[in-house]
């Protein structure tokens, strides 16, 4: 993935605002088209196969290897929380979410650069 990444920077230049940026340098890809992409990434590449979906794993794997706890990530991922905690606890943990990006990031980093 660290390779997808570094080889976007040659087309798309490396201070984008978005990793890829669809028809507007200033809107993204739709999910869609990031799809498709990714599909032709795959074939010409001769990259093992994936699907954009499996950046969401790999986030949550990589933030829960470095203890960022289940409650927050799932939060990060937009998702609502289930069972009793969906019912009684409306935090947020926006707080713990930026942690957990900006971990990720510096985790990025360190691959990238």
């Amino acid at each position: 993935m660290i390779e997808l990444i570094k080889s976007l920077n040659l087309p798309y230049g490396s201070e984008r605002e978005f990793l890829i940026p669809g028809q507007s340098p200033r809107k993204p890809l739709t999910a869609h088209a990031q799809n498709r992409f990714v599909q032709r990434l795959n074939d010409r590449m001769k990259l093992e196969h994936f699907v954009p979906h499996d950046l969401r794993r790999t986030i949550v794997t990589r933030l829960s290897e470095n203890g960022i706890m289940p409650h927050v990530t799932e939060k990060m991922l937009g998702h609502e929380l289930g069972g009793i905690m969906a019912i009684y606890n409306k935090h947020d943990w926006l707080d713990e979410q930026l942690v957990g990006y900006e971990l990720y990031w510096q985790l990025l980093e360190k691959e990238l650069f």
